[in-house]
């Protein structure tokens, strides 16, 4: 199998790839498979040399991936959108409007439950927390994360946005 960059153009293919357009908040749907519905590999281990590929690539990239069918068809869930539907999510929660996160102070505990668990849960830096959820510059927005995600001693453990203790380190 032959691969080209996107946008590039294969040796044996006639007309190049049109670029792929990405845009957060998109959930895409891939799939590979054989030509004339063939079977793409060859065996286990050829299956899961793919797969560690594509963990590799997920992990370079900030992608999730949701399933896999037997046909190799996957879903991947971009960082950014995950970050989206988590905000979402808790804006809902807090019957919140998003002119609130902007209100409220850089320090208010629901919004740093809520970059907590953007931090645990999506590959979003420091930065695009800071920024999507309004916690000031990322130098302080990451030394209050750092230290409100720290258990105080002789403190009970504080709740993350959804409610359940956070585990101590």
């Amino acid at each position: 199998m032959l691969l080209a960059s996107v946008g590039q153009k294969c040796p044996n293919d006639r007309v190049p790839r049109k670029p792929r357009v990405q845009y957060p908040g998109a959930i895409y749907h891939l799939m590979s498979r054989g030509d004339r519905r063939e079977d793409i590999y060859l065996d286990d281990v050829d299956r899961h040399d793919f797969l560690k590929t594509l963990a590799e690539a997920c992990q370079k990239t900030g992608w999730k991936v949701h399933c896999e069918h037997h046909s190799g068809e996957l879903r991947r869930e971009t960082s950014q959108a995950k970050a989206e539907r988590i905000v979402g999510e808790e804006l809902r929660r807090l019957g919140w409007h998003e002119g609130d996160l902007t209100r409220r102070a850089k320090g208010d505990p629901e919004k740093m439950a809520l970059a907590a668990r953007l931090r645990r849960e999506t590959a979003l830096t420091i930065q695009q927390i800071a920024q999507r959820v309004h916690l000031g510059t990322s130098r302080s927005a990451n030394a209050r994360l750092h230290a409100w995600m720290q258990p105080k001693a002789g403190v009970a453990p504080r709740k993350t946005a959804e409610g359940r203790k956070m585990k101590k380190s």
